[in-house]
């Protein structure tokens, strides 16, 4: 039983390391990509005819 016990908890821990690994490379890609997009003067011009047509 002790074993067992000490087994699931490194499972759990494992997962949870995992977990906050994947969350944080997806939170990075969220802001990389969001200032890809303020950079390129392109997108912007995209972005402001999306704004202008969901105004309307």
């Amino acid at each position: 039983m002790e074993k067992q016990l000490v087994k699931l908890q490194k499972i759990s821990a494992v997962i949870a390391i995992v977990s906050l690994i994947a969350f944080l490379l997806f939170s990075l890609g969220g802001f990389v990509y969001k200032t890809q997009i303020q950079s390129s003067p392109e997108a912007n011009v995209d972005i402001g005819i999306l704004d202008i047509k969901m105004n309307e």
